[in-house]
C-alpha cells in the first residue's frame, strides 16, 4: 500500500508454493499484467489499464506431463469489452 491505496505487486501462493495469482496496481487500480491459476489447473493472463481489461486475454490448458503449456483461448479487450475475434484452441 502507498497512501492507503494498493501499489505494486500483489501475489498469492497455494500451500505447495505454486503461484496462484499475481496482479499489479497503481494508485489502487489494476494496471498491467494479471495472472491467475484455476483449481482445474488451467491458467489465465489478463492485461488491465485503469482497472479495466485492456489488451490480450489468454487462457491456457493445464501443463502436459512434459511441462508444455498449450493455449486454450484468446481474445483482445478494449476498455473492458471484448473486441474482434475470440479464438478457441483444441488440445
Amino acid at each position: 500500500y502507498k497512501d492507503g491505496e494498493l501499489s505494486g505487486m500483489s501475489a498469492s501462493w497455494d500451500p505447495e508454493g505454486n503461484l496462484m495469482t499475481e496482479s499489479w496496481y497503481e494508485k489502487g487500480q489494476m494496471q498491467g499484467k494479471h495472472f491467475e491459476r484455476h483449481p482445474d489447473g488451467k491458467s489465465a493472463v489478463f492485461h488491465y489499464e485503469k482497472n479495466l481489461r485492456h489488451g490480450l486475454y489468454q487462457l491456457f490448458y493445464p501443463p502436459t506431463k512434459d511441462g508444455e503449456v498449450v493455449k486454450a483461448l484468446e481474445v483482445n479487450f478494449v476498455q473492458g469489452k471484448p473486441e474482434g475475434e475470440l479464438v478457441e484452441y483444441d488440445t
